[in-house]
């Protein structure tokens, strides 16, 4: 594997795992207490990061 493509692997990795932590973030009761404004902008930045983290499987997908 080329040095680019396990720092591409690297990333969709540390990205699956912010997902996963805003994803429990958003079943919290500590959520519940923020803002709708910023739940709202929560809810916005998770679609963006699972549409990246799609990006980065294609990538690596294609490295083959």
């Amino acid at each position: 594997m080329l040095p680019h493509e396990q720092r591409v692997i690297d990333e969709r990795n540390e990205l699956d795992g912010r997902i996963e932590r805003l994803q429990e973030f958003f079943k919290s009761d500590t959520c519940k207490y923020i803002l709708q404004r910023e739940r709202d902008a929560l809810t916005i930045q998770l679609g963006v990061m699972r549409s990246y983290a799609d990006i980065l499987r294609m990538r690596i997908k294609n490295f083959s």
